[in-house]
């Protein structure tokens, strides 16, 4: 069975449309007919998205939320997705473009690419010049896609981060809104 693909959410003081935008990112998901996991990251909000998000992740049992406690940006939503995701790859929401479903379901029903480094693949041949030149034109083809909401970025070892900032707070033993469920 495919494992299901990671979406993150960075979002920040959106409690009025929070509850819109998971709707409508699990309608893309019907529609691309995929698994999701999905990830909000409360990027240090003032209002109630926190509280939502939580409230959505009772709903919706796929659905993970982390705070960061001061706005921190996506650099380091990343590196906290990356240190309880375990993928490679993720669609991240830009957070402020409007939702299309239909821009999310085209990218989810998008072939994921093979590991080239892979035993036996076939991008494991050949010689490091026509590697480049193909890793030229996929570079080229997706700068050349139209531009949406959501796009896929790594969540690999590689991805820059800068030492100290922007750390998200640390996970609770209990889960996503341990803390919130204390409280009620």
């Amino acid at each position: 069975m495919q494992e299901p693909a990671v979406i993150v959410l960075l979002v920040h003081n959106a409690e009025s449309r929070l509850e819109r935008l998971v709707e409508r990112v699990f309608e893309a998901s019907e529609q691309a007919s995929c698994r999701l996991s999905v990830v909000i990251v409360d990027d240090g909000s003032t209002d109630e998205t926190y509280e939502v998000a939580c409230e959505q992740a009772v709903i919706y049992p796929q659905l993970r939320v982390f705070r960061q406690s001061r706005q921190s940006g996506l650099g380091a939503a990343l590196e906290r997705v990356r240190q309880v995701v375990s993928a490679n790859r993720a669609i991240v929401y830009d957070g402020v473009s409007p939702l299309e479903p239909s821009d999310l379901a085209s990218l989810l029903q998008e072939p994921q690419p093979a590991d080239p480094t892979a035993p036996g693949s076939e991008e494991a041949r050949g010689s490091r010049r026509f590697a480049a030149v193909r890793q030229l034109n996929e570079a080229l083809e997706r700068a050349h896609r139209p531009l949406t909401s959501f796009r896929w970025l790594p969540l690999d070892s590689t991805w820059p981060t800068s030492a100290g900032e922007g750390r998200a707070s640390e996970p609770s033993p209990l889960g996503a809104c341990s803390e919130l469920l204390s409280v009620r």
